[in-house]
């Protein structure tokens, strides 16, 4: 790791119930969540001076590892306290971001960004019973990791991490 970075950035939040559109709408909200974010960190002197030598397009700066550029967060959800019912429709999604470094004159490794969409739905039964079905990545989009060298990129992993789904039944005593 290294000493010090700069980070900086803004962040949007809006949460609003529905129901300005329409009364119907009352128990549903919409939230959002963006944030854009900028940072850097100086490559270290000894190992600036091998990249200057071989290959000078890496510069002598690079971002924080694992920092996106930007994230997004949006979700609608549904909530209706009478029935005990409980829905929502997640989507995330966040930007290219450092993933390994690589030292000297090797092109560092980066992850591609991928969207996330889940949906989640909840049911209560009385007081003690409840079922709640959820489902997540349904957009299943490719997780992939390259590094660029001369304007061309190279993927290092490349692979989707599937669907998941599931039930749950609860009994509270």
């Amino acid at each position: 790791n290294v000493d010090e970075a700069l980070v900086y950035g803004v962040e949007f939040e809006l949460r609003k119930r529905l129901d300005f559109i329409s009364e119907r709408l009352y128990n549903w909200k919409f939230l959002t969540n963006v944030s854009y974010i900028q940072s850097e960190v100086d490559i270290p002197d000894q190992e600036q001076a091998v990249i200057d030598q071989f290959n000078p397009e890496k510069g002598n700066t690079r971002p924080l590892q694992g920092q996106s550029d930007y994230l997004i967060n949006a979700s609608l959800n549904y909530v209706n306290p009478e029935l005990d019912i409980d829905a929502i429709l997640a989507f995330n999604v966040f930007g290219e971001r450092l993933d390994d470094i690589s030292e000297g004159t090797n092109p560092d490794i980066y992850e591609q960004p991928r969207p996330q969409l889940d949906f989640s739905f909840s049911k209560g039964f009385g007081q003690n019973i409840g079922v709640k079905v959820s489902a997540q990545n349904l957009l299943n989009p490719d997780t992939r990791t390259f590094m660029e060298f001369r304007g061309n990129r190279f993927d290092i992993t490349r692979f989707r991490t599937g669907r998941v789904f599931s039930v749950k039944l609860t009994y509270s005593i």
